[in-house]
């Protein structure tokens, strides 16, 4: 089913509603160029307020846009201050404990599979209570050594 509403672009990042510039971020330059723009502007038509105040927010972007043409300041979605997403931690999980059950589970015999053994060690692990990871991947990093691969008999054509 189509997507309804506005598509928006990625390449840009998307520009506020009500803009409000401080001029005490802009480079020196930038705000003396918005300065001349400005009694420039006023001396030419000083009949409507409203006129001066569309013309002043505009000084203000034209201003803010130079600054970043000419590589005064960065663009907006390069100077955003998110933190970046750090990765998740692994529970921490009583390892010696894990393994010593492991070593016991693989003398009493191996499994087929990998996976198999991993589940007898999680259920000889819930006998003692010891918080053993849900993941064979974790798992793995856990006793994976222990358990080596099959020896291959007949190789596949």
């Amino acid at each position: 089913m189509a997507r309804r509403g506005k598509k928006t672009s990625k390449k840009c990042a998307p520009r506020p509603r009500d803009f409000t510039l401080d001029l005490k971020r802009l480079p020196r330059e930038a705000v003396e160029g918005f300065e001349r723009a400005k009694a420039n502007w006023k001396a030419a038509e000083p009949a409507a307020r409203a006129r001066d105040e569309l013309m002043e927010r505009v000084a203000k972007r034209e201003a803010y846009r130079a600054a970043i043409r000419d590589g005064l300041i960065p663009p907006p979605w390069q100077s955003s201050k998110k933190p970046k997403r750090t990765a998740k931690r692994e529970p921490d999980y009583p390892r010696d404990a894990i393994r010593a059950i492991a070593e016991e589970a693989l003398k009493k015999g191996r499994d087929e599979h990998r996976s198999w053994f991993y589940d007898r060690v999680r259920e000889l692990c819930r006998q003692p209570r010891i918080k053993a990871p849900a993941s064979d991947r974790t798992m793995g990093r856990i006793i994976g050594d222990l358990y080596p691969p099959p020896k291959r008999t007949a190789s596949r054509k």
